[in-house]
């Protein structure tokens, strides 16, 4: 049996799931000032994609909307 060491990554996607409602606020005791909000829904996952057919999927990440196209 032959293992294939490297393979190309063709494409990454994070899916974005739609918030419902905002729920609220709370003031952080570690952090004077700051805030920490509650919403229903929202979040990602992660999906990549192989030359070879295979797709992943993983956590989501929170991405600063400055760093994106």
């Amino acid at each position: 049996m032959t293992i294939k060491a490297h393979t190309k990554i063709t494409d990454v996607k994070v899916i974005r799931f739609k918030e419902l409602e905002f729920v609220g606020s709370i003031e952080l005791t570690w952090h004077e000032g700051g805030l920490m909000n509650f919403s229903k829904g929202g979040g990602s996952f992660t999906e990549v994609y192989t030359a070879e057919g295979i797709v992943g999927i993983g956590p989501g990440i929170e991405i600063d909307p400055a760093y994106t196209q």
